[in-house]
């Protein structure tokens, strides 16, 4: 998903990993790893509930800003010192 919010950018990405165990086995060198099973924790019962709410003209409106703004960084139209990707996604 783009930043903005606005669509998609595809993006190419490995599909595996090559000498898994070794990797596991390096990384355990340096971590102390857990799993719920061995820790026994209570889990609460949770209930999901997916809510919907329709966005307000003013959030509309902030969305297509950022979305312009994002648009313009990304082709470079903008100096980095005055618009960026880190001061609209904080927005």
């Amino acid at each position: 998903m783009l930043p903005e919010g606005t669509g998609y950018r595809a993006r190419t990405r490995f599909a595996k990993f090559f000498n898994l165990p070794e990797l596991m086995n390096m990384f355990k060198e340096v971590a102390d790893i857990k799993t719920s099973d061995q820790l026994h924790l209570p889990v609460p019962e949770a209930k999901f509930e997916t809510v919907v709410v329709k966005p307000s003209e003013i959030q509309k409106g902030m969305v297509a800003e950022l979305s312009k703004r994002a648009a313009a960084v990304h082709v470079g139209n903008v100096d980095p010192s005055e618009d960026n990707m880190l001061k609209i996604v904080r927005c």
